[in-house]
C-alpha cells in the first residue's frame, strides 16, 4: 500500500460497487474492469497472454464420466485467490481505495492474487494445480496419477 502515485510503469484497475439483492451472504461485491482503457490505449486484458489451454477437450471429459462407477467432482474455494501474483506486475493491479467517500483521503492499493476476469486467470489456476500434482506425486501417488489424467 502506497499514498503516492508511481512514475514507473503501471496500471490503474478501475472498478465498481455492484449490489445483488438476491445474495444473503455478499450483497455487495466490488467488480475491477480490466477490460477499461482510455481512448487510442491498451487496456489490460490486452497487454496479456491467454497462456496455452491446458483444460481437456469438453467431449473427451465427458467421455471419461463413463468409464468408471463413481464420478469424482470439486470445486476450490475462491481458487483463483489461493495464487500470488509476482511481486514484480502487482504494479500492473492498482486501485484507488478510500475507507470513506466524504474524505479526501484516498490510497493505493494492489492486488497480491490472481482475480477472476483477467485473461490468463484460467491459464494460471490449471498451470498451478497440475505443477502442484506432480510436486505431490510422490507423496500422493494413485490420487495425482488419476488427477493428472485428467488435464
Amino acid at each position: 500500500m502506497t499514498e503516492e502515485l508511481a512514475v514507473e510503469s503501471s496500471f490503474y484497475l478501475p472498478h465498481h460497487a455492484e449490489v445483488r439483492e438476491d445474495k444473503v451472504s455478499s450483497r455487495l461485491r466490488i467488480v475491477f474492469d480490466g477490460a477499461a482503457h482510455e481512448e487510442g490505449q491498451y487496456s489490460l486484458i490486452d497487454c496479456l497472454k491467454t497462456g496455452i489451454n491446458l483444460y481437456p477437450n469438453l467431449f473427451e471429459l465427458l467421455i471419461k464420466f463413463r468409464e468408471n462407477a463413481v464420478a469424482y467432482i470439486t470445486d476450490i474455494r475462491q481458487a483463483f485467490l489461493q495464487i500470488s501474483i509476482d511481486t514484480e506486475d502487482r504494479r500492473f493491479t492498482r486501485f484507488f481505495w478510500t475507507e470513506n467517500l466524504n474524505s479526501n483521503k484516498i490510497i493505493v492499493l494492489n492486488f497480491t492474487r490472481v482475480f477472476f476476469g483477467l485473461t490468463p486467470s484460467p491459464y494460471l489456476l490449471a498451470a498451478t494445480l497440475k505443477f502442484l500434482f506432480e510436486q505431490y506425486r510422490d507423496l500422493y501417488s494413485e490420487t495425482c496419477k488419476t488427477v493428472l489424467k485428467s488435464f
